[in-house]
């Protein structure tokens, strides 16, 4: 996923890149898009640590990030009970609060 999404365009609402053969870390600038209702990042290649900064848009209700290697170690379980739709299918999670 582009690190400069959210630098150059408008403020999307919704991201969708699921099935793309993406690869590597979600980026942590995600923050930036401060309208971003939706997440659709399931079915790629992407890796490490859910970003915390994911937390602070409060517009997000919809996150599927299934069929990755992510793992949410360290990152607030407040962030999953908040939204509407999480899909976690086939991740390596571990939720805990620090």
């Amino acid at each position: 996923m582009p690190s400069d999404i959210c630098n150059n365009t408008p403020l999307p609402r919704i991201i969708s890149f699921s099935v793309n053969q993406l690869s590597g870390k979600i980026s942590a600038t995600i923050w930036k898009c401060r309208e971003l209702e939706a997440l659709f990042l399931s079915a790629n290649h992407l890796n490490g640590s859910i970003p915390g900064e994911i937390g602070s848009l409060s517009k997000l209700s919809k996150l599927l990030m299934g069929l990755n290697d992510l793992e949410a170690s360290g990152f607030d379980s407040f962030l999953f009970s908040n939204k509407k739709y999480f899909r976690d299918l086939y991740n390596k999670l571990t939720i805990c609060n620090i």
